[in-house]
């Protein structure tokens, strides 16, 4: 798959929604590629033009979260993994996040006009949220070596790859025989050959 079909196929088609089956290294590594290319231009838009470009920003971001999922899902599918790992860091990436800025806010607000215990506090917020993001981390990595992973020949629990059903079906169309023009029937087909007249030898051979 190249870099134009990855994007088109996780933008325009039923893709797009599709967490289930599987997609190859290609096209998964094509549309995080395109993906890449397409932020840095929305960034460059929002610096520009600060208020149509950050719109356009936002609005890209929001469109494409959904078959940036997707295809992850779909690409952990295909090296016959499930896309748990991907699932699990999530609310310890947000939950930990929220803990450490809340702590962050909090500490910077009382202005170091806090006591010891409330300090003490605060540091063990800060901790429990850096723990949370650290094991989110470790999910991470797992889920990115797992992108990086072959595709499983032929078909896993997950379905058959990408464009199996059309290869597959190639051959079978191919291998039956032309019945055109020029073609040679079937046996059964062909007309029966007239019975031979035993020879009656020359007559007047004989005595």
């Amino acid at each position: 798959m190249t870099f134009l079909e990855s994007a088109k196929r996780q933008l325009l088609t039923k893709a797009y929604f599709q967490f289930s089956g599987r997609a190859s290294r290609s096209e998964y590594w094509w549309f995080v590629l395109f993906l890449f290319f397409a932020n840095i231009v929305t960034v460059i838009l929002s610096v520009i033009i600060p208020v149509i470009g950050s719109l356009i920003y936002g609005l890209w971001s929001l469109y494409a979260i959904i078959p940036t999922f997707a295809v992850l899902c779909r690409r952990m599918h295909d090296s016959g993994h499930s896309s748990l790992f991907f699932w699990l860091q999530l609310p310890f990436w947000i939950i930990g996040g929220v803990i450490m800025v809340l702590s962050g806010f909090a500490a910077a607000a009382s202005s170091g006009s806090y006591s010891d215990a409330l300090a003490a506090g605060f540091g063990a917020m800060m901790i429990i949220g850096f723990v949370l993001c650290f094991v989110a981390f470790l999910f991470f990595v797992i889920t990115f070596i797992l992108t990086l992973m072959p595709s499983t020949p032929g078909q896993n629990k997950y379905g058959m790859p990408e464009g199996a059903a059309v290869q597959n079906a190639a051959p079978a169309a191919t291998a039956a025989p032309a019945q055109g023009f020029g073609a040679v029937p079937p046996q059964w087909q062909q007309p029966a050959a007239a019975p031979q007249q035993p020879s009656q030898g020359n007559p007047f051979n004989k005595q």
